[in-house]
């Protein structure tokens, strides 16, 4: 599974539960943790640079102490903990550098800040990792009331490459937290052809509601003999975007959705927009979005 995973910490309750889930996942996985934060200087002043200079001493140290309590906590539960720390754009550092510089293979992120401004600011940096982080990303939604532990695992799959990653995945979380899985493939309604969505002939879904069944099928097959005690399948029409990233996740009481980068190919993705993108967005639960395939 994940062997080097950067989890990004503020200091917000938001922070706070992305930590926990970090932790919990990094136990399972006895991986090392690594601990990020990097200092926003974008807005910092340029004058008077002695007041600069102590301003600064009083952000790293902050920083800095912030940073201890978090490995501390994670040293006291018996994992492996390295800092990472930066200053400068968070949106670049975070999804781009830390990750690389550090050999993360799975980033860990609130989906939002402090207050409003960190909102924004966060918010950008999840937009970032999505489209550039290099490992698998986990946007962590809910922390008011969610657990560490995932329950319930929804993951998409539609026979890519990608999809059966993603499954690999869900299926090994599940069985790590002994969690019920459901793996689902939306079917979207009609065919692309010349530009534009066309109505599917009946021989067509017919034919591709087979091709569906024996995939979920053996995937069912496949996540048992992974060792996941409850699984069950679902095959669904619409528009993979708003079944997988909202009405699928709600109806089944998810807490967590695992999809992948992409999907079947180019056509797909133009057609239904990028699931995984939708997802991070608009679903009501962590999302993890598999990039690569991991070994575990």
């Amino acid at each position: 599974m994940y062997k080097r995973i950067l989890v990004g910490v503020d200091g917000s309750n938001q922070s706070d539960h992305a930590f926990s889930k970090a932790l919990s996942i990094a136990g399972e996985c006895r991986a090392t943790l690594i601990i990020g934060h990097v200092l926003d200087i974008r807005n910092f002043p340029n004058e008077h640079m002695l007041y600069a200079g102590e301003l600064w001493d009083e952000w790293k140290g902050k920083a800095d102490a912030m940073l201890a309590r978090y490995k501390e906590q994670a040293e006291a539960a018996g994992i492996k903990t390295e800092i990472a720390f930066a200053s400068g754009n968070p949106r670049i550092q975070v999804a781009k550098t830390l990750t690389k510089e550090h050999g993360a293979d799975l980033l860990i992120t609130s989906a939002t800040g402090r207050n409003r401004m960190e909102r924004f600011f966060t918010g950008s940096v999840a937009e970032a990792s999505i489209r550039h982080a290099p490992c698998d990303y986990l946007m962590v939604k809910d922390y008011e009331t969610a657990s560490p532990y995932y329950k319930t695992i929804l993951v998409g799959v539609d026979g890519s490459d990608q999809a059966e990653d993603a499954l690999s995945e869900a299926a090994w979380l599940a069985k790590q937290y002994e969690a019920a899985l459901t793996i689902v493939h939306v079917e979207p309604i009609g065919i692309y052809t010349g530009g534009a969505m066309a109505a599917a002939p009946l021989s067509y879904e017919d034919n591709h509601r087979l091709e569906a069944e024996r995939m979920l099928t053996s995937y069912k097959q496949q996540a048992k003999e992974s060792g996941v005690s409850t699984v069950k399948t679902e095959y669904v029409h619409g528009n993979p975007r708003a079944k997988l990233s909202t009405d699928l996740p709600e109806s089944l009481q998810a807490d967590l959705l695992v999809c992948g980068a992409t999907g079947t190919n180019t056509v797909t993705r133009l057609m239904i927009g990028s699931v995984a993108e939708a997802a991070m967005r608009h679903a009501p639960c962590d999302v993890l979005m598999v990039k690569r395939d991991n070994s575990r």
